[in-house]
C-alpha cells in the first residue's frame, strides 16, 4: 500500500491468519495496524527506490544486501539496515553535501519491506505466521506471545526449527533463561509447542 508522506514509502506483505476472536483477518498473526509504522527500519533484501530530486532521472530501486548496504553513486558503499527511510533520506543528502557532490539535494525515498515470518505450531491460541519486521527481535517466548500463548494442552517442550536443525527446549528453561541465553528467532524458523498425549 501506497501512503504519500514527505516521503514515498511502501509496504509489502502476504499470507492470513485468525484474530483473537476467532475470525480471519486476511493477514498474518500481528500484522493488523501494520501500516500504524510505516516508517520502519530496513533490514537485508529490503529494497530502497530513490530520486534525486530536480536530477531528471527515474527514481532507481537500489535492493538491501543481506549485509544491509546499498550501493548509491557518489558515496558507493553505503550502510542502511537499522535505519527508516527517513533516517537514509537525512543521511545520503548530508553526505552528498559533505562530499561536495551536491549543495542542497533533495532525496524522494521509497522502501518496500520484504516481510519475514516465523511458522508457529502445535499447542498455541493462533497458530500461523509471526511477522518478524525487524525494529524489534524477538526470542522464542516474543514470538510464542504473539501467536496467542501456549494453550492448556501444552507440554513444557518446545520444537526449534533454524536452518534445517531442530532442537529440543524446555519452556520452563525459556522462561528462566537471562538475557545472554535469550534465542532470537530468524525469518523461515518454525517453532512448535508440544501438546500433551492426554
Amino acid at each position: 500500500m501506497l501512503m504519500v508522506l514527505p516521503l514515498l514509502i511502501t509496504a509489502c506483505g502476504g499470507g492470513g491468519g485468525i484474530r483473537p476472536d476467532g475470525t480471519t483477518s486476511g493477514v498474518p498473526v500481528g500484522t493488523e495496524g501494520a501500516d500504524e509504522n510505516p516508517d520502519r527500519p530496513i533490514a537485508g533484501e529490503d529494497t530502497l527506490t530513490i530520486k534525486i530530486v530536480g536530477e531528471g532521472t527515474d527514481a532507481t530501486a537500489y535492493p538491501v544486501s543481506p549485509a544491509g548496504y546499498i550501493q548509491f553513486p557518489y558515496l558507493d558503499l553505503v550502510r542502511v539496515e537499522g535505519l527508516t527511510p527517513s533516517e537514509i533520506k537525512n543521511l545520503i543528502e548530508n553526505r552528498l553535501i559533505k562530499e561536495g557532490y551536491f549543495v542542497q539535494p533533495q532525496l524522494l525515498v521509497t522502501a518496500a519491506y520484504q516481510e519475514r515470518y516465523a511458522h508457529v505450531l502445535g499447542a498455541v491460541g493462533r497458530p500461523g505466521l509471526v511477522p518478524l519486521r525487524g525494529e524489534k527481535k524477538l526470542d522464542i517466548l516474543d514470538v510464542i506471545s504473539y501467536a496467542g500463548g501456549t494453550t492448556r494442552l501444552a507440554r513444557d517442550k518446545v520444537e526449534y526449527t533454524h536452518d534445517g536443525v531442530t532442537e529440543s527446549l524446555s519452556l520452563d528453561k525459556l522462561k528462566r533463561a537471562g538475557p545472554d541465553s535469550r534465542i532470537y528467532v530468524q525469518p523461515g524458523d518454525v517453532i512448535e509447542v508440544k501438546e500433551t498425549l492426554f
